[in-house]
């Protein structure tokens, strides 16, 4: 079933069949938590109004706390029984499914649900706790057991990117310690995490305020951010083109980006009018182009038939479908350009690999003849004069 994606076929294997009640009944299906839980990061999820909702896996934190001189240690959220348990989250329009691992038992198992009351004094024993459960579980609050071991986190935000559907899942995260490949919803959670480290866990401050300002500054940096960021640290890109528009904008204002090595789609080059080259022989009543654009390495270089042939199958934007889910991202001068060139342009009779271009088109195509590699004849050159650029 060549329709169905991964999270489908996982789901589909945790359904039951249950024998009917009565001879001759029909069986029936039963779903559980874990099905819901395979669902995690699948494009198509509806509720019962036909609106669609978005399945995210929330892991089990160990949270700690300090009040009346007493901490506080409590697992969140709060296991009720099984391995896995949703909650709906009707303002955001998502359901949070918790997977409760066999080392989150455990430690569940020894943590009352209201908590585990330590007295302030037993920071160092405490210490030891947390250095030997980061390896099993996330630990965040807002305090630490130590001060003098605090250190600052990094409060820049990343986007951790993964496939959804045909389009883009976007979490806007943080890495308090860098490089520890632990990391955390931008500007919300504790105060207070601790990191597994290589000499043992880590506890850093985050400065959530520092956080949110971070994350603010990264949005008015890309326009496609700015469309859809609503204050919460998920959103969906459903348009490929602006999953596309985003991977630029991100690379050229330097933001650090995470993604899977299975991504659907990549953009393989970005090109200028000065990657073209062009080939110019004057006629008697037109002129014949021919060319290429260089994309990376000369073998790579697309003739620029192709690329016009590219652009009229795909109208309207500037992000070409080279196949294989590469993508070429044409500057808006270049695509303004080669669009002109197209609309002065026929092919050549007997020869597919040259265009057969209006004398006019000079008058439109200024940025592409001067910044472009061009060789052309003597004929050519004294038309061009005859056409100063505007």
């Amino acid at each position: 079933m060549e329709h169905l994606i991964e999270q489908d076929i996982k789901a589909s294997k945790t359904i039951q069949k249950l024998a009917p009640y009565s001879w001759g009944g029909a069986p029936t299906y039963e779903t559980s938590q874990r099905t819901l839980y395979q669902l995690v990061g699948h494009p198509c999820v509806y509720d019962q109004q036909g609106q669609r909702v978005d399945v995210i896996e929330r892991p089990p934190v160990l949270h700690l706390s300090e009040a009346d001189g007493e901490l506080r240690l409590v697992i969140e959220p709060e296991r009720n029984s099984g391995h896995y348990q949703s909650e709906l989250d009707e303002v955001n329009r998502r359901v949070n499914v918790t997977h409760f691992t066999a080392a989150h038992r455990r430690i569940d198992d020894v943590i009352p649900a209201s908590g585990l009351l330590l007295p302030s004094n037993a920071n160092d024993r405490l210490h030891v706790l947390l250095n030997a459960l980061t390896g099993d579980i996330s630990v965040q609050g807002d305090t630490d057991v130590t001060d003098d071991s605090l250190i600052d986190g990094d409060t820049e935000p990343l986007l951790a990117i993964e496939p959804f559907g045909s389009s883009l899942r976007v979490r806007i995260r943080v890495e308090p310690l860098p490089s520890s490949g632990t990391f955390f919803d931008a500007g919300t959670g504790g105060s207070v995490v601790y990191v597994p480290g290589p000499t043992g866990s880590m506890s850093v401050q985050r400065n959530l305020t520092a956080e949110n300002s971070r994350v603010q500054d990264m949005v008015m940096q890309s326009s496609v951010l700015t469309a859809h960021y609503d204050g919460r640290a998920h959103l969906v890109l459903d348009n490929t083109l602006e999953a596309l528009e985003l991977l630029e904008q991100a690379q050229q204002a330097g933001i650090r980006c995470l993604w899977p090595e299975d991504m659907p789609f990549r953009i393989k080059a970005q090109v200028t009018v000065k990657q073209v080259n062009l080939t110019i022989k004057s006629g008697k009543d037109w002129f014949a182009a021919s060319g290429n654009l260089a994309v990376g390495d000369s073998e790579d270089a697309l003739p620029l038939e192709r690329l016009l042939q590219l652009m009229a199958d795909q109208p309207g934007t500037r992000f070409i479908e080279l196949g294989n889910g590469e993508f070429l991202s044409l500057s808006s001068t270049l695509k303004q350009q080669l669009d002109t060139l197209q609309a002065f342009s026929r092919p050549v009779r007997g020869d597919s690999t040259t265009l057969q271009t209006h004398p006019m088109a000079l008058l439109a195509l200024d940025s592409l003849i001067e910044n472009a590699t061009v060789k052309a004849d003597k004929s050519w050159k004294l038309l061009r004069q005859q056409f100063p650029a505007s």
